[in-house]
């Protein structure tokens, strides 16, 4: 592919290939990327959403090695807004890694609750509340305890 525009209003989903300039408009929703190699993605000059918002659960982007072309290392994509962009990125499947004292992955995703099973014996981790409390809320985890690790914004939909 040379340059798309992927329009927020449509279902845009990307799974391979390379792409010179991926344009975002109207935001980030309907949009999910799993793989696929970028020389640029953007949005307009005021658009401040990070380009996290692009990825599909599970997925980060990473830079290639210059020599194997191979992912080298994760990009924190909550720290780069559409406006600014992102250049030369992959996107990788990705787990995410970090603890209640190291509550952000190098990916830049965010560690907000734990679920702890009834019994104490098992803990669950969720880069969302809401995905959390769903979780909790299921009658197999009857008597679980929810944690909130990170205070954050719980996302009104709108």
């Amino acid at each position: 592919m040379f340059a798309v525009t992927a329009d927020a209003a449509e279902c845009v989903e990307f799974y391979g290939g390379s792409c010179t300039y991926l344009t975002i408009k109207n935001g980030t929703s309907g949009i999910a990327l799993y793989g696929g190699y970028y020389d640029i993605i953007c949005g307009s000059l005021t658009d401040n959403t990070p380009v996290n918002d692009l990825l599909a659960k599970g997925y980060a982007f990473a830079t290639l090695n210059s020599v194997t072309h191979l992912p080298e290392s994760i990009v924190d994509g909550s720290a780069v807004t559409l406006s600014k962009g992102i250049r030369n990125v992959t996107v990788v499947k990705h787990t995410h890694t970090y603890t209640e004292t190291e509550t952000k992955c190098a990916c830049g995703a965010v560690l907000y609750a734990k679920v702890t099973s009834a019994d104490g014996t098992t803990d669950e981790y969720f880069d969302s509340i809401e995905e959390g409390l769903l979780y909790a809320d299921k009658a197999e985890n009857k008597g679980c305890v929810f944690t909130l690790v990170t205070s954050g914004k719980i996302n009104s939909g709108g």
